[in-house]
């Protein structure tokens, strides 16, 4: 019998063997109010939360998804107050005029499964869930990941943009951080998973990256590339809440550092990347001087 089953059986005891309003905390963290939290994930539920994203979508795709242990809840999550969690979605993330974020600039309505939602049509979609769960998805075609190109250029190469893919890892970490103070207890860890989806086009190829340099126009063409390898293309990367809201740009390094392990290219080659203090973290000043 483990420690766990004989403390149950304890329990159960001292309640003559009544156990239906027990609630068992036994070997689970508390938050600051005494209230018990598990401390580990549900990466099952998260899952399915994002295969339903992505349900129907047959273009190139990536979700990043944030979430913390189950137990938590978001305030003012229904309310309209323009304080409210709801307010925070329209122009999420926004770096930058006209950048490569989470914003949709519409207010939240409600989305499935009591989640509030932005859509903009099939290009890009956020999701939260009164649980702290966040979930971002755009395409990965010309039309987002794979900017600056028509539908032609990019099915015969269709290399993702490093713009869009450094900026929206920033924008998501820098949402996140903002709902994690909107929390109604404090998580000790956060959750990413990224997920790639319909990496293979029609006609064979397979979404790649390349070096970036500064003005780059079309000099990438002749560049090595570093098409997706992982098979399925996912990653996962857990770190500290604290880390999250008092370090967000070094958070979405990471995010990035995964992400394009997912297509074997080294990350000394991520751009706008900052570490004077030996800690690298992406440079969103650098952003926009492309």
């Amino acid at each position: 019998m483990t420690r766990i089953e004989e403390r149950l059986e304890e329990i159960i005891v001292s309640h003559k063997g009544d156990t239906s309003a027990l609630v068992i905390t036994e070997g689970m963290e508390r938050a600051p109010d005494g209230t018990a939290q598990s401390p580990s994930f549900d990466p099952h539920l998260l899952d399915s939360r994002v295969t339903s994203m992505l349900t129907s979508i047959d273009a190139p795709s990536y979700v990043i998804a944030a979430t913390v242990p189950p137990g938590n809840r978001v305030r003012e999550f229904h309310s309209a107050s323009p304080t409210a969690v709801r307010h925070l979605l329209r122009n999420a993330g926004e770096l930058r005029h006209a950048g490569f974020d989470l914003g949709i600039d519409e207010l939240a309505q409600r989305g499935p499964d009591g989640s509030l939602e932005t859509v903009q049509g099939q290009r890009k979609r956020l999701r939260l869930f009164q649980d702290g769960t966040l979930i971002f998805y755009a395409l990965a075609d010309d039309s987002f990941l794979g900017w600056a190109r028509s539908p032609e250029s990019f099915m015969a190469q269709p290399r993702l943009a490093p713009v869009p893919v450094v900026e929206v890892h920033a924008s998501f970490v820098n949402v996140y951080s903002s709902i994690l103070g909107r929390l109604q207890f404090a998580p000790t860890d956060v959750m990413f998973e990224l997920v790639l989806r319909n990496v293979e086009l029609e006609n064979g190829q397979r979404l790649y990256l390349t070096e970036h340099h500064p003005g780059d126009n079309w000099e990438w063409i002749d560049r090595r590339r570093y098409p997706v390898e992982v098979e399925p293309p996912r990653a996962t990367v857990t770190t500290t809440a604290d880390d999250v809201r008092g370090d967000p740009y070094a958070v979405a390094y990471r995010l990035v550092e995964a992400f394009v392990s997912l297509f074997d290219m080294p990350p000394e080659l991520i751009p706008f990347v900052s570490g004077a203090d030996g800690v690298r973290r992406i440079d969103v000043s650098a952003i926009g001087r492309k």
